[in-house]
């Protein structure tokens, strides 16, 4: 599915976009935008009220709460347990295994050191 849309205002306001690092993981809506740091940091931003993401609401994350946040931070937890993976906090590199084809494959692309 083409970012297009979405990167120019277009987009569904019930979609959801997700993204991952290894240092942190996202979903960002029409309306708000939530970060998860590995080490345990929280960003939020109200897109609709703050759309240059001047002010962080992440310290008003919370589960029992009722807000865009929660409804992300649900939906990034989802998107872990589909994908077989935990949230960047409780994620560790020495845990992953991956099928040695596929380590040539990005080694010999250059994602991977000798």
């Amino acid at each position: 599915t083409s970012l297009k849309p979405f990167v120019y205002g277009q987009q569904d306001p019930s979609r959801v976009v997700f993204t991952e690092t290894d240092t942190a993981r996202a979903a960002r809506s029409a309306t708000a935008k939530l970060i998860l740091w590995s080490d345990g940091r929280r960003e939020f931003y109200a897109l609709d009220s703050d759309p240059r993401e001047s002010v962080d609401r992440g310290d008003s994350c919370a589960p029992d709460t009722d807000s865009a946040c929660t409804g992300l931070l649900t939906l990034l937890s989802d998107f872990a347990k589909r994908h077989a993976t935990s949230l960047v906090a409780d994620h560790k590199p020495e845990a992953v295994t991956m099928d040695p084809a596929d380590v040539e494959e990005l080694k010999s692309l250059g994602y991977l050191g000798p």
